[in-house]
Protein backbone atom coordinates (compact mmCIF):
# COMPACT_ATOMS: atom_id res chain seq x y z
CA UNK A 1 0.00 0.00 0.00
CA UNK A 2 1.36 3.50 -0.89
CA UNK A 3 0.06 6.58 0.66
CA UNK A 4 0.94 9.87 -0.92
CA UNK A 5 0.64 13.12 0.28
CA UNK A 6 1.67 15.39 3.61
CA UNK A 7 -0.32 15.46 6.79
CA UNK A 8 -0.31 19.07 7.43
CA UNK A 9 -1.68 20.87 10.78
CA UNK A 10 -1.52 24.48 12.35
CA UNK A 11 0.39 24.54 15.79
CA UNK A 12 0.12 28.41 15.57
CA UNK A 13 -2.03 30.22 15.10
CA UNK A 14 -4.65 28.17 17.31
CA UNK A 15 -8.19 27.52 15.50
CA UNK A 16 -10.20 31.04 14.88
CA UNK A 17 -8.01 33.07 17.08
CA UNK A 18 -8.76 36.71 17.44
CA UNK A 19 -6.09 39.29 17.57
CA UNK A 20 -6.38 42.94 17.81
CA UNK A 21 -4.43 45.59 15.57
CA UNK A 22 -5.23 48.84 14.37
CA UNK A 23 -2.74 48.47 11.62
CA UNK A 24 -0.54 45.69 10.12
CA UNK A 25 0.35 43.07 12.45
CA UNK A 26 2.74 40.03 11.91
CA UNK A 27 1.43 36.86 13.31
CA UNK A 28 3.92 34.01 13.96
CA UNK A 29 2.63 30.97 12.36
CA UNK A 30 3.98 27.08 13.34
CA UNK A 31 3.37 23.97 11.35
CA UNK A 32 3.66 20.45 11.63
CA UNK A 33 4.42 18.87 8.27
CA UNK A 34 4.74 14.72 7.91
CA UNK A 35 4.84 11.80 5.60
CA UNK A 36 1.29 10.68 5.64
CA UNK A 37 2.61 7.45 7.11
CA UNK A 38 3.64 9.62 9.72
CA UNK A 39 7.18 9.35 9.14
CA UNK A 40 9.01 12.60 10.21
CA UNK A 41 10.84 14.95 8.77
CA UNK A 42 14.43 16.06 9.77
CA UNK A 43 17.78 16.41 8.59
CA UNK A 44 18.52 12.70 10.60
CA UNK A 45 15.21 10.78 8.86
CA UNK A 46 15.10 9.58 4.72
CA UNK A 47 12.82 12.61 4.55
CA UNK A 48 15.34 16.32 4.70
CA UNK A 49 13.39 18.85 5.56
CA UNK A 50 14.99 20.43 1.96
CA UNK A 51 13.15 18.19 0.29
CA UNK A 52 10.63 20.67 1.07
CA UNK A 53 8.80 23.44 0.45
CA UNK A 54 6.29 24.93 3.43
CA UNK A 55 4.27 28.42 2.60
CA UNK A 56 2.11 29.88 4.60
CA UNK A 57 -0.58 32.20 3.08
CA UNK A 58 -3.47 34.58 3.88
CA UNK A 59 -6.48 35.22 2.10
CA UNK A 60 -9.37 38.20 2.78
CA UNK A 61 -12.21 38.70 0.63
CA UNK A 62 -10.98 36.42 -2.32
CA UNK A 63 -7.88 37.56 -2.27
CA UNK A 64 -4.76 36.25 -1.24
CA UNK A 65 -2.78 39.68 1.03
CA UNK A 66 0.40 37.51 1.89
CA UNK A 67 2.51 34.60 1.82
CA UNK A 68 5.92 33.53 3.69
CA UNK A 69 7.95 30.75 3.42
CA UNK A 70 8.13 28.60 6.26
CA UNK A 71 11.24 27.10 6.91
CA UNK A 72 12.09 24.22 9.29
CA UNK A 73 12.49 24.64 13.16
CA UNK A 74 14.88 22.51 13.83
CA UNK A 75 13.02 19.78 15.75
CA UNK A 76 11.35 16.73 13.35
CA UNK A 77 8.44 17.86 11.48
CA UNK A 78 8.10 21.40 12.87
CA UNK A 79 8.46 24.41 10.21
CA UNK A 80 7.88 28.01 11.12
CA UNK A 81 8.15 31.82 9.87
CA UNK A 82 5.93 35.34 10.19
CA UNK A 83 3.28 36.44 8.15
CA UNK A 84 2.60 40.22 7.62
CA UNK A 85 -1.03 40.98 7.23
CA UNK A 86 -2.01 44.57 6.60
CA UNK A 87 -4.38 45.08 9.24
CA UNK A 88 -8.16 44.03 10.44
CA UNK A 89 -9.88 41.75 8.78
CA UNK A 90 -11.15 38.31 8.34
CA UNK A 91 -8.41 35.82 7.00
CA UNK A 92 -8.49 32.36 5.79
CA UNK A 93 -5.07 30.67 7.14
CA UNK A 94 -3.42 28.31 4.85
CA UNK A 95 -0.40 26.38 4.99
CA UNK A 96 0.71 24.75 1.69
CA UNK A 97 3.60 21.68 1.99
CA UNK A 98 4.83 19.92 -0.83
CA UNK A 99 7.92 17.47 -1.29
CA UNK A 100 9.76 18.96 -4.25
CA UNK A 101 10.15 16.66 -7.21
CA UNK A 102 7.62 14.22 -5.88
CA UNK A 103 3.65 14.10 -6.04
CA UNK A 104 3.29 14.94 -2.23
CA UNK A 105 1.29 17.67 -1.03
CA UNK A 106 -1.17 18.93 1.59
CA UNK A 107 -2.73 21.69 3.18
CA UNK A 108 -3.87 22.69 6.34
CA UNK A 109 -6.51 26.05 6.37
CA UNK A 110 -7.73 27.55 9.53
CA UNK A 111 -9.45 31.13 10.21
CA UNK A 112 -8.14 34.60 12.32
CA UNK A 113 -9.83 37.64 12.65
CA UNK A 114 -7.84 41.14 13.07
CA UNK A 115 -9.55 43.57 14.99
CA UNK A 116 -9.15 47.21 15.59
CA UNK A 117 -8.82 48.34 19.08
CA UNK A 118 -11.80 49.14 21.01
CA UNK A 119 -11.95 52.90 21.86
CA UNK A 120 -12.41 53.91 25.13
Amino acid sequence: LELQGLAVSFLEPTPHEVRTSAGPVSVPVRAAVEMLCGCPIGPTTPWPPDDYRVDALAVRDGDEVARAELTYAGSDSRFSGELELPGPGVYELQIVAEQIGVANMGVARNGLVVQAPADG
